[in-house]
């Protein structure tokens, strides 16, 4: 997951503070996630994943909106469901 600042249209910042103490916000944090099964590891140790198991989110929403959309896709998608399945 991760996020950055977007540029917006005035009406979508009414009311938010910007970084700047005094100053309104002329972004909103766009937030993104990949969700994957990871299948092993490299010689690096890295992730090694399952390029059919990908799918990814994006939203302009708070921290915990965006917590409960990308453990939703998680459990609901390829990752968390394929691994109960495999345990089964």
């Amino acid at each position: 997951m991760d996020g950055t600042g977007v540029p917006v249209v005035k009406k979508e910042t009414v009311g938010r503070q910007g970084k700047t103490e005094g100053q309104p916000a002329h972004t909103r944090e766009a937030k993104l996630g990949c969700v994957f099964i990871q299948t092993t590891w490299d010689k690096e140790d890295y992730a090694v994943r399952d390029p059919d198991s990908t799918t990814y989110v994006g939203a302009i929403e708070t921290a915990e909106e965006f917590g409960r959309r990308i453990y939703l896709e998680a459990w609901n998608g390829s990752a968390v469901g394929a691994a109960r399945k495999t345990r089964s």
